[in-house]
């Protein structure tokens, strides 16, 4: 190619790239540098291109390409322009952000270390350029997640901001990234204001640099900052207001915006309004389809905030599809840090689906992977401990839900304060469950009001982690009939779910249960039907007639029947809760075993005992499947099946039952001696 075309395809490039048209861009860039890639010498002009070529990548999660095409560029620069120190920094910061977190610290700090000798070996070299690297060097301290770590990120991050003060510089990409690095910082602190104004000003030092990366990081950031104090709300205005000004800019369906609109779509998902989460997750998935071949890891990250929002509304086969589609995509990769995720994403739509023993040998697996890659200190080894001890107990195995959730609580105290202290409320939380259901109130008490102190103590007093706490604690008292002061904790939770995620949001719906249960139990079925129906309104609106918590919520108008003697009714809210579950959750679900054995209930009480048997066996096998052949639970469904046998005049199988029945309780007894 002659000059002029060369300089022509750099200008067409660069144009394509800026008006999102990433594909087109990707080939022209291709077509520039061509064999240059490999060989062993490049002009300036082509090495500059192939800098440009590696952002392209870059922003296309292309890691492992990136990676290998700025080692390439670093080694050009030094063998052919070793004075072309700026170009070699800004190579060697594309790598840094190429680096998989997997790949090892080691390496990554000895980039690190040689891009600041260079930077401050220059002339004059209190500059931006060291700000950014100084920036940079931060972001790779906090990813050690060691204490003595953080405390450099902060000096490193200090710095750079004294040198952008001294050179007037406030505004622009490295203004907003020594901001973003804040923010990061103080929101591991806990000082969520102060870190919400970096981001806020972020985004404003960008106003001028509409194609800047640094944007959909700080809306990133900021989402995630108001999700730990739960103003979901704010963050859906602020997230909005930032896309819709950028997109005044650079259009709508730029791929730059992905980030900011993944960010919406996780704060839609997360305070329930399900339906426009999945409108922004499936722009999030347009733009990166758009993008022409993107990253393994961008394409699995769309799939995955998909799974979510779908299992959330009880789509599970379509998730299911989806997170296959994520699996052979990883397959392509061999990356142990996406597999676990996704194995940990595949074990909670087990547990969703009732499939507890498959959920726990995941979370197993994936416990064992993340202690080998990120060491047994690690914040996300405590996180995999948490969700481990949650299967174990979905299926009944308390001492090791215990052991492994008390271990996770250990972990939190060695992580960095604010999210070690949110991430140990929560597991308290749990831990006090674990102890609730085996009627170890004052432990389980202990364990609550551990958890409610931890998020006072921390500042997310009101957030909904707290007012999930409070329904538990309202549980933890009716259980011990105290109901006036379960009722307390039970309206605390409503009034602050309320405050949090509005009236008619589907999550209040549960709340709404909770004390209305309560009501039905003083026998005051006026209330309790009142809230019932309210319950029922929001999900149906929300959620749909078919969806799992609108078919518990028939449930319990059935339970209603069946203490007023009114057995019909009740057979008819349960025969409808039964047929929906089946065409959602399968006929093998935990759910339908319970409404199998309400039913079996039912005809036992309306003294049709042939029917009563079917659905008590139907039941019994399902929670076999779920706890196995010897778990006291078991004998909740059993007792009621022997009554039915020798009303039957099956004594022979009654009398069968019965001995298994005996064994049970006797090895209950045996290990409570133990």
């Amino acid at each position: 190619m002659t000059p002029t075309e060369i300089e022509s395809l750099r200008t067409r490039a660069r144009e394509e790239f800026e008006k999102g048209l990433w594909k087109e861009s990707e080939t022209t860039y291709a077509q520039l540098v061509g064999d240059q890639q490999s060989g062993e010498t490049a002009d300036m002009e082509t090495i500059r291109t192939m800098i440009d070529f590696s952002r392209l990548l870059y922003l296309k999660e292309r890691k492992q390409e990136c990676k290998e095409l700025c080692i390439r560029i670093v080694d050009l620069l030094e063998n052919c322009f070793p004075d072309e120190i700026e170009l070699q920094i800004e190579a060697m910061l594309n790598l840094l952000d190429a680096l998989s977190f997997y790949e090892g610290r080691d390496y990554s700090d000895r980039i690190i270390r040689e891009a600041t000798d260079l930077a401050r070996s220059r002339p004059h070299s209190e500059d931006k350029l060291l700000a950014s690297v100084l920036c940079s060097s931060a972001a790779v301290a906090l990813s050690h997640d060691d204490r003595e770590r953080f405390s450099d990120a902060e000096s490193l991050i200090d710095e750079a901001a004294e040198i952008l003060t001294r050179e007037a510089v406030s505004e622009g990409e490295e203004y907003a990234n020594m901001l973003s690095a804040r923010a990061i910082c103080e929101q591991l602190k806990g000082n969520v204001e102060f870190a919400e104004r970096c981001y806020q000003e972020a985004l404003a030092a960008l106003d001028n640099h509409p194609l800047s990366p640094v944007f959909s990081e700080a809306c990133f950031g900021y989402a995630t900052l108001r999700a730990t104090d739960s103003k979901f709300a704010e963050s859906i205005v602020f997230l909005e207001q930032a896309i819709k000004s950028k997109e005044m800019k650079i259009g709508y369906d730029h791929p730059i915006l992905k980030r900011a609109v993944s960010a919406l779509a996780l704060t839609y998902s997360a305070c329930g309004e399900l339906d426009e989460a999945e409108i922004q997750a499936q722009r999030y998935n347009k733009m990166v389809e758009m993008m022409g071949n993107p990253g393994p890891e961008l394409r699995i990250d769309c799939l995955r905030i998909l799974v979510d929002i779908l299992q959330q509304q009880s789509r599970f086969s379509e998730a299911q599809a989806l997170l296959t589609r994520a699996y052979d995509i990883a397959d392509t990769i061999k990356d142990e840090g996406v597999n676990v995720r996704l194995l940990m994403d595949l074990a909670r739509l087990k547990l969703d689906l009732g499939l507890f023993p498959e959920a726990v040998s995941m979370y197993e697996r994936a416990l064992s992977i993340t202690r080998r890659l990120k060491g047994p200190d690690h914040f996300e080894t405590a996180m995999c401990l948490g969700l481990l001890g949650n299967a174990y107990f979905a299926v009944r195995d308390y001492d090791r839900a215990e052991s492994t959730i008390a271990e996770s609580i250990e972990l939190c105290g060695k992580q960095e304060e604010f999210f070690g202290s949110l991430l140990s409320a929560d597991n308290y939380r749990y831990l006090g469950l674990v102890r609730l259901q085996q009627k170890k109130f004052d432990d389980a008490e202990e364990a609550l009001l551990k958890a409610l102190s931890v998020l006072s103590s921390t500042g997310m007093e009101s957030t909904l982690h707290a007012a999930e706490t409070q329904k538990n604690l309202g549980e933890l008292y009716d259980a011990r009939g105290d109901s006036a002061t379960a009722k307390f904790h039970f309206e605390r939770a409503l009034d602050l779910a309320r405050d949090i995620l509005g009236p008619n949001n589907f999550e209040i719906a549960d709340y709404l249960l909770y004390l209305a249960d309560i009501f039905r139990r003083e026998d005051d079925y006026t209330e309790a039907e009142k809230l019932y129906n309210q319950a029922l309104s929001i999900l149906e609106k929300t959620l749909g007639p078919g969806h799992p918590r609108t078919c518990t919520l028939l449930q319990r108008f059935g339970e209603i029947a069946i203490e007023r003697s009114n057995f019909k009714d009740a057979e008819g809210y349960f025969e409808q809760a039964l047929m929906r579950l089946e065409q959602t959750l399968g006929t093998t679900h935990p759910d339908v075993g319970y409404t199998c054995y309400c039913l079996g209930a039912t005809y036992h009480w309306l003294k049709e005992f042939t029917r009563a048997e079917r659905y008590y066996r139907r039941a019994l096998e399902i929670k076999e499947q779920q706890l196995g052949q010897e778990h006291k639970d078991l004998a909740t469904i059993i007792e009621p099946l022997i009554e039915i046998l020798f009303h039957l005049h099956r004594e022979a199988e009654a009398n069968s039952f019965q001995r298994r029945l005996n064994q049970l309780t006797s090895y209950d007894s045996q290990k409570a001696d133990n």
